[in-house]
């Protein structure tokens, strides 16, 4: 079979069987460690392992089956194909360490040579501190499983980098209004949805009618589910979808909310190409400081610094970003500096509900305690 690319679980790998400069048939089955967004990085991926194919660099079958125990690729190996299928953060970063590293003894690994590793960017730039701290988290998941499971490891402790992970660049209401105008025709009403519900854009664009709920009071609900932390446990959040969003998603059908003209949900690399073209046109990065990119996932951040400055609570917030605990929103909680001023202005009011609210034993104590300048244990 001639090398090709094909796409296996969101990545794309490469298959085949190639004849090397020795006469040597060599079969190839490899992920090339690039989503399916990213054929054309795939696609000189694919070239790269040819050429090493070719010549006579790769032993036959290496590629296809790690037999050796003791080497990095068959750690990998081992780790992603385990019962519990692990994340495609983690399957991304266990392909690029294979491929990189995959033929070393594992054990035998020099902490120096992991730490380069997680350095290197698959393009010409340097990689962001958080992106190191995720490939040296993906390398200690793979070390813990090896341990776990009898197989050879390397024995030193890996320290990822402290970094700041909140990006949050969101946009005013009137910044909001501009883009959503600037935006094609057809994505114009899944830009509304997510700018008024604060979906993530996987969750948008996976959104299926059935998810479309009526509570007992009337409002419409999207349940929306995904699932959290290594166990991936499930979680569910019912967003309240208010009348732009219900405007937006049109009459009730079946499938999903948002279909492509040939009735499938919508590929992310189609969204984009559509979403660059308003942001463009709309001179976004104007509006950014340093000329930063807008992402869907900043009309996630809009909407929750939205609500913040029009008095909503963190709490609510949290709930409707689905936040497991309320430190992922007190990124925003510098936007309601009235709500925080109001809040401990409540220390001099004199009327508040606690005394409105106070039981009558408590109330005699009081009532005796500016009588007599002190309690009066036997008023009670």
């Amino acid at each position: 079979m001639p090398i090709n690319l094909k796409e296996r679980d969101g990545f794309w790998h490469v298959i085949g069987t190639v004849t090397d400069k020795d006469g040597n048939k060599v079969r190839i089955r490899t992920s090339t460690g690039f989503r399916k967004h990213q054929k054309v990085l795939a696609t000189d991926e694919m070239n790269r392992v040819l050429h090493k194919a070719l010549n006579g660099d790769l032993k036959p079958n290496t590629m296809s089956k790690n037999k050796d125990k003791n080497s990095v690729g068959y750690a990998v190996n081992a780790f992603l194909n385990r019962p519990s299928k692990p994340g495609k953060t983690d399957q991304s970063n266990g392909s690029l360490l294979a491929k990189s590293l995959g033929e070393k003894n594992f054990s035998r690994l020099s902490l120096l040579e992991v730490v380069e590793w997680s350095q290197t960017p698959a393009k010409k730039k340097t990689l962001a501190a958080n992106a190191v701290a995720r490939r040296l988290q993906t390398f200690s998941a793979i070390q813990s499983h090896a341990k776990g499971h009898g197989l050879g490891y390397p024995e030193f402790t890996v320290v990822k980098p402290v970094y700041d992970d909140k990006r949050t660049v969101y946009l005013t209401e009137a910044q909001r209004d501009e883009l959503i105008e600037y935006m094609p025709d057809r994505i114009r009403d899944m830009v509304v949805v997510l700018f008024y519900t604060g979906m993530r854009i996987g969750e948008m664009l996976g959104l299926q009618w059935r998810q479309v709920q009526t509570e007992a009071d009337g409002t419409v609900v999207a349940e929306v589910i995904s699932y959290k932390g290594r166990l991936k446990k499930r979680h569910v959040r019912r967003i309240p979808l208010p009348k732009i969003a219900l405007d937006a998603m049109g009459a009730r059908g079946t499938g999903v909310v948002f279909p492509t003209y040939t009735n499938t949900a919508w590929d992310r690399t189609n969204f984009y190409s559509f979403w660059h073209v308003g942001c463009e046109d709309a001179g976004v990065k104007n509006w950014i400081e340093d000329g930063e990119n807008f992402h869907p996932h900043d009309c996630r951040h809009t909407y929750a610094s939205l609500l913040v400055q029009k008095g909503a609570s963190l709490k609510a917030v949290q709930k409707l970003l689905g936040h497991s605990t309320i430190a992922m929103v007190m990124r925003y909680a510098h936007l309601a500096p009235d709500a925080l001023k109001s809040t401990v202005e409540l220390l001099g009011s004199v009327d508040t509900s606690v005394t409105r609210g106070i039981s009558f034993a408590s109330a005699k104590v009081l009532l005796n305690r500016r009588k007599t300048g002190g309690y009066d244990r036997l008023a009670v």
